[in-house]
């Protein structure tokens, strides 16, 4: 059986209350965060990332885009290098639809790693979630 955690060339984890760097990291950049975000762009601390986090532990699907270790790295430890989830409200859980979020970091755009990631997670949540409908949003 294929490891349901894995795509061609990304690793996808659970995130974790001590990944509150690396996400503070990833949403404070404010270009990124003005594509992932409908709230007025301001700086973000380390608090809100811990907020952040578990709001996304609340969520249908949030993991970690990893790249898998190169003999390079020290610990073999995959790199993090983004997040995408499966937004659903509680609601509306009866309509089985979820939206989409994807945020690469910047120097990890461009090279197909989201649109890769974009896949795993549809296929996860039409077959793992039996969701009927997947939207995306986009701001300018």
């Amino acid at each position: 059986m294929a490891d349901k955690w894995r795509s061609t060339n990304l690793i996808y984890r659970a995130l974790e209350t001590d990944d509150a760097a690396f996400y503070h990291r990833t949403v404070s950049h404010s270009e990124s965060l003005l594509q992932c975000n409908a709230k007025l762009a301001r700086p973000r601390s380390t608090d809100d990332a811990k907020t952040a986090i578990a709001y996304e532990k609340s969520l249908l699907l949030s993991v970690i885009i990893c790249l898998p270790a190169t003999q390079d790295d020290a610990g073999g430890a995959p790199i993090p290098i983004g997040l995408v989830s499966l937004r659903n409200e509680a609601h509306l859980t009866h309509h089985r639809h979820a939206t989409l979020d994807v945020l690469l970091m910047r120097q990890y755009q461009g090279k197909g790693h989201g649109s890769e990631a974009i896949r795993w997670i549809l296929d996860w949540g039409f077959r793992m979630a039996n969701l009927h409908r997947i939207e995306l949003q986009a701001y300018s």
